[in-house]
């Protein structure tokens, strides 16, 4: 379960409990942008219509054996990892694959960077005109005098420089058919991110070892000494020792009200009956005497 709170100030904090008995992460938001703030600086946003019907691939960045030493930087990448399904290798197809969720840990800030990207292929190794061709882009040959002319590009439609060919780096050969025309089986396409938003930068403030509540695990400007530590714990468990006789005492008093409610109306459902057995007796008494 995810909360954002803000306070009077203005700052922004964010609340991961693990459900359903914890424990809670509660971090700083110190930088972020909305989604719509991220897509409205882009040329040409990703359709996200059917994106989100397939869960995201989580990569953590960073996350190395010095860092996993800590152990709440370790509940963090557990955290992170579990909040979506796992991903068989073996068994997951290709077109499901659809997002990326990056969380990126900085060492030096000792912050982590959240960002969420949508994976877009195209026929790779095509000019602009062909691929635009080849997507159903039909283009404006008005200006041309043969098909060449779109293939091989001219003065009028633009020359069909090295540039308009994608960058041999991100790409990849599909072990099959991707979503996008073109995208072929045993093809190859350009694999690039496109960012969706939100981007968030977070920095880990407190561990609580229950669900939003419970002793403080971690603290990242509080430190306590163990002699703190245990007579918070004593605090603690006096205060669950009182609410479980609280509600033992409100329990018994409960009982006791029911059995007195029971006893009333068993009284009465013995009046009951012996009124009905007594007018029955007067009832036949009286047929008697006609009789």
């Amino acid at each position: 379960m995810m909360l954002f709170s803000q306070s009077d100030v203005g700052n922004t904090s964010l609340h991961v409990g693990c459900l359903p008995e914890g424990p809670t992460m509660t971090f700083q938001v110190k930088q972020y942008s909305l989604s719509s703030r991220v897509r409205v600086l882009q040329k040409a946003p990703v359709n996200t219509k059917t994106i989100f019907h397939t869960p995201p691939l989580v990569i953590l960045n960073n996350f190395d054996e010095k860092t996993l030493k800590r152990p709440e930087m370790k509940l963090i990448q557990s955290t992170f990892q579990n909040m979506f399904p796992p991903i068989n290798i073996a068994t997951v197809k290709l077109a499901h694959c659809k997002r990326v969720l990056l969380y990126n840990y900085d060492e030096k800030e000792d912050t982590i960077e959240f960002r969420h990207y949508a994976i877009t292929a195209r026929p790779a190794g095509l000019t602009r005109s062909v691929r635009k061709l080849i997507q159903a882009k039909i283009p404006n040959l008005g200006h041309a005098n043969d098909v060449a002319d779109l293939v091989l590009g001219n003065s009028a439609m633009g020359p069909a420089s090295d540039s308009e060919y994608e960058d041999e780096d991100n790409q990849v050969v599909l072990p099959d058919k991707y979503t996008g025309r073109g995208n072929i089986k045993n093809n190859q396409s350009a694999i690039k991110l496109a960012e969706l938003g939100p981007r968030m930068t977070l920095k880990l403030v407190k561990v609580m070892q229950g669900l939003f509540s419970g002793e403080v695990m971690y603290h990242a400007f509080v430190a306590k000494s163990d002699k703190e530590k245990e007579e918070l714990r004593l605090k603690a468990e006096q205060r669950k020792q009182r609410r479980l006789q609280q509600e033992a005492n409100v329990k018994r008093k409960r009982e006791a009200e029911e059995a007195k409610a029971q006893e009333k109306a068993e009284k009465r459902r013995k009046r009951k009956e012996k009124f009905e057995s007594e007018k029955r007796d007067l009832v036949e008494a009286g047929e008697d005497a006609l009789d």
